[in-house]
């Protein structure tokens, strides 16, 4: 039964902040069996009475909602749209406030995978279980519990996910006679060399450290299995030995004077990639479009980028892969239309067709079906030059580690983290004093063990 959005759950969603948690999602688990439930699909409907205009919202970095409008319409050609473009906050914070207004809300919505069991836990997401549940089997299991609840109902369709490796400039590498590193250890030696000639490894202002340079530990703590929180138990576990052994490795990457002091995500930080003077990137699978966005035919570096077959490990042999990033893609219970919502929500997110246009221009697919579609996994793009640039994010993705999670106090929890990640990058704590107080902090504000 949905309930009704009280004071202290408005409040825990209009206070959403831009964090590291903006690209994170959750890991690979067991999927919970959905509940049977007695009410139809809500796309039974003939494909020919499916009608109605639907208010898609989402934030202005994700064309690819729009991008499958047109081929989404000639299946349902009584669909039309409406399209509300705002930043990632606002999206998530204006989806909040119609939510607990009663009205106001679009048909359909983008959701973060940071935010999105807040949506679940409140409610307002139309229920879609039998409508997913025959794609189940077509998504990393962490995706299908990121949009469920405890009893296994579904309430979005997942969109992306965020497979990570390393973005590297292949020119460079092949002038210093350096190959792709395979361990942390082996990219800070890397850094070291190439700082000789002024130039570094990756993005990061350490007089004013933001929620993007923090993404590292997160990056980090994917990478090691680590989480905020235990899954089964709720119980806040960051300051375990996974927990540990990310951020000394942090602490490492960003003390080791190989980087440079910039923001991320900045024309300045574009800049630094066209001029040669960052050379790699610790990215996600969609950071493919942002270098196709961002370099440009004729601009510096462009055709030189190229993505390694894995992320630098712990140690030799150790995993070789996280996730950062991935969002989803819902109807709300106030739409006039469930049905057309509900068959948008799985045309763009449960078909190959609908994926394969993000696979192709460096969006990378939850979908896993869209994975082994030519568009996706022979997908090209000139600043990679002849690269399939998918490839390797394909092969890692079935190697996810799975304990990342990311119940509703993820946000709340992840402005502590940040916090504390501040104090850490400006030496006010040690690591492993800082993610002891990081994780005791996370316990006092969530009341959680």
């Amino acid at each position: 039964m949905k309930r009704q959005i009280n004071r202290r759950d408005f409040l825990k969603l209009t206070g959403l902040g831009v964090s590291a948690a903006t690209l994170a999602a959750c890991a690979p688990q067991a999927t919970p069996a959905p509940v049977t439930t007695e009410k139809p699909a809500v796309t039974e409907a003939p494909a020919e009475e499916i009608a109605g205009e639907l208010n898609v919202w989402s934030w202005a970095d994700n064309p690819f909602l729009r991008d499958t409008a047109a081929a989404f319409s000639l299946k349902y050609p009584k669909v039309t749209f409406k399209w509300t473009t705002m930043s990632w906050q606002d999206t998530h914070q204006k989806l909040a406030v119609a939510l607990a207004a009663g009205s106001g809300a679009p048909d359909v919505v983008s959701i973060d995978g940071a935010q999105m069991q807040n949506f679940v836990d409140i409610g307002g997401l139309l229920d879609i279980t039998k409508d997913l549940q025959p794609f189940v089997k077509d998504f990393p299991p962490y995706k299908i519990r990121e949009v469920s609840n405890a009893q296994g109902n579904m309430f979005a369709v997942p969109w992306d996910i965020g497979t990570l490796s390393l973005f590297y400039r292949k020119d460079v590498f092949e002038k210093y006679e350096i190959t792709p590193p395979t361990t942390w250890a082996d990219y800070i030696s890397i850094g070291h060399k190439l700082m000789k000639d002024g130039i570094a490894m990756f993005p990061f202002s350490l007089t004013t450290p933001n929620p993007q340079d923090f993404a590292i530990f997160q990056k980090l703590l994917w990478q090691a299995g680590g989480s905020y929180f235990d899954q089964a138990t709720g119980a806040v576990i960051l300051d375990n030995d996974a927990g540990i052994k990310a951020v000394n490795q942090y602490a490492e990457l960003i003390f080791a004077d190989i980087s440079l002091e910039v923001q991320p995500f900045t024309p300045a930080m574009y800049g630094a990639w066209k001029d040669g003077k960052v050379v790699t990137d610790i990215g996600a699978a969609w950071m493919g479009h942002v270098f196709v966005d961002n370099i440009k035919e004729g601009e510096g570096s462009f055709g030189q980028w190229r993505v390694a077959d894995q992320l630098p490990a712990f140690e030799p042999g150790g995993t070789p892969t996280g996730n950062q990033g991935g969002s989803n893609v819902a109807a709300t219970a106030q739409t006039k239309y469930p049905a057309a919502a509900a068959a948008y929500c799985l045309f763009t997110c449960a078909t190959v067709e609908g994926q394969s246009m993000m696979g192709a221009k460096g969006t990378f697919p939850g979908f896993l079906p869209a994975l082994q579609d030519p568009r996706t996994a022979d997908a090209t793009a000139p600043v990679y030059g002849d690269q399939k640039f998918n490839q390797p994010f394909i092969n890692l993705t079935p190697k996810v580690p799975t304990a990342y999670w990311r119940d509703k106090a993820f946000p709340q929890a992840d402005v502590i983290v940040n916090a504390g990640l501040a104090n850490i990058a400006t030496k006010k704590w040690t690591p492993e004093e800082g993610i002891k107080n990081i994780a005791n902090n996370i316990r006092t504000a969530t009341l959680r063990a």
